[in-house]
């Protein structure tokens, strides 16, 4: 009988602690007092989590690292983020405190860093769905996963800028062929044949608040219920106004 799976918010969680230096004891039990607080009861074992270390570990560098969390200024002393990053990368740790988000990783805040490069007033709350998914999007292509996404709704939002006003949201309708009355666009879809991986992937930047557990019930429950190629369909991130 094959092994099941193990969820990939533990794995992830696992290759995080990994890269801030916990070794398997201690990363054991922190994911067990962090899953019992969630109101989980599928936390891995010990000897799963040493499994998940070593498989962390054959992951090629430069992939490991940006599944570690963001500490200033040390993940800019080793290299993994440029220090012209650190305003941006630090507004996002705000940001996320704020929200009682968990602390970001490597990948979460380059995309956020990138997203004010193109666009220096995006507001916070775009730029952390957009960099969600982004974040998604890389992780599905680096597990070999397929995802749908249309990362276009991204680049045209970051074009036009809708945020700034009604001009804006006019034109970037025009373009999109829609009536403008809700600018948001999500670049991602999960679908009833979609890999659970890359949803599980997706909430955990917000694993912990009230909107990703809601989210979670939502959308994971029909995934793993639905025959592959299913109808159940739910896009990744909520509409502005």
């Amino acid at each position: 009988m094959p092994r099941p799976r193990t969820p990939q918010k533990y794995i992830d969680q696992v290759g995080a602690l990994v890269e801030d230096g916990h070794r398997p004891a201690e990363i054991a039990l922190r994911i067990e007092k962090w899953a019992q607080a969630q109101g989980w009861a599928d936390w891995p074992s010990l000897r799963t989590v040493h499994r998940l270390v070593d498989e962390h570990g054959r992951i090629e560098e430069g992939e490991r690292h940006k599944r570690g969390l963001f500490h200033w200024p040390r993940s800019m002393e080793e290299g993994h983020l440029p220090w012209r990053a650190s305003r941006a990368a630090l507004d996002l740790l705000r940001y996320c405190t704020a929200q009682e988000y968990p602390r970001p990783t490597i990948r979460l805040t380059l995309w956020w860093w990138r997203l004010h490069e193109a666009a220096p007033d995006i507001p916070a709350d775009d730029a952390f769905i957009y960099a969600r998914e982004l974040d998604t999007i890389e992780f599905a292509r680096v597990i070999k996963s397929e995802v749908q996404c249309k990362p276009e709704a991204i680049e045209a939002a970051l074009a036009y800028q809708p945020w700034r006003g009604a001009a804006e949201r006019a034109a970037l309708a025009e373009v999109r062929g829609q009536d403008g009355s809700e600018y948001f666009e999500p670049a991602l879809t999960f679908s009833g044949s979609a890999d659970t991986r890359v949803l599980e992937h997706y909430l955990a930047s917000e694993r912990g608040s009230l909107q990703a557990r809601q989210e979670a019930e939502l959308w994971l429950a029909p995934l793993r219920h639905s025959p592959a190629g299913g109808k159940t369909q739910a896009a990744a991130g909520p509409n502005h106004d």
